[in-house]
């Protein structure tokens, strides 16, 4: 089966391979944490793109959003299709203090330097604010050796190893609010059946969830100075603005 990666296909092939259940659960998710937080001012890191932005930004027309992605190519893809008043397009994160929500989509994995990032998001969000992180899961076997062939292939994929980034999202000043293990359906499958999404709804809310989701989503704040959340006392990073790839 032909694999198609965001550096290695026209802008509208990746898209079209990346669209169906696997790719509404995963706005649905974002959608929910910017309900819960009342986001004003919404970023997301390597959009792609800009689809799922887009898609956002026709939700929720009272809210900003800044779609920030290094391609080239994918952005001038993304600004012709995608045009909304509340959509902007970037090729770095915004002034710091200025985001109530960042949002990424399987980019960690690609950072070559992950703690100055990790503090360029932290110094991005407003105290308080939010960063939604969603991985491929390193524990579902199908997941790992996908990643690793394509690692392999030089294709720009490593794994996500959880036990190396949390300590490393601390460590920038983030408190993880949570951690879930979703997408018991893999791209590939674009319509699941009713019985399908059951199943999956079953999957994510079991013990199952760890080795069955595809995905794994983090929840992750920028305490307040002197707050309930700042409990840990994390430091709140000041770093440049420039994303760095």
């Amino acid at each position: 089966m032909k694999r198609v990666t965001h550096d290695r296909a026209d802008p509208a092939e990746y898209e079209s391979s990346r669209g169906g259940h696997f790719e509404q659960r995963r706005l649905d998710l974002i959608a929910q944490a910017l309900r819960a937080d009342g986001a004003r001012n919404v970023v997301e890191l390597g959009s792609g793109t800009g689809r799922i932005c887009a898609r956002l930004a026709e939700r929720f027309p009272l809210a900003d959003f800044t779609a920030v992605e290094i391609d080239e190519h994918l952005v001038a893809y993304g600004q012709s299709t995608y045009r909304f008043d509340n959509l902007a397009w970037s090729h770095e994160l915004p002034a710091e203090g200025s985001a109530d929500v960042v949002y990424s989509i399987d980019v960690i994995h690609h950072l070559d330097d992950r703690p100055k990032m990790f503090d360029v998001i932290n110094a991005t969000l407003r105290p308080g604010g939010v960063w939604v992180a969603t991985e491929p899961n390193l524990w579902h076997p199908a997941i790992a050796f996908a990643q690793e062939r394509m690692k392999r292939q030089g294709l720009g994929e490593d794994h996500f190893v959880p036990w190396i980034s949390e300590p490393e999202f601390r460590r920038a000043g983030f408190v993880v609010e949570s951690r879930r293990y979703c997408h018991t359906w893999p791209a590939a499958i674009k319509t699941p059946p009713g019985w399908a999404k059951r199943l999956e709804a079953w999957v994510e809310g079991s013990a199952l969830a760890g080795v069955l989701g595809a995905s794994v989503v983090y929840v992750l704040r920028r305490p307040i100075v002197g707050g309930p959340v700042d409990a840990g006392g994390g430091r709140l990073a000041r770093m440049p603005r420039v994303m760095r790839s």
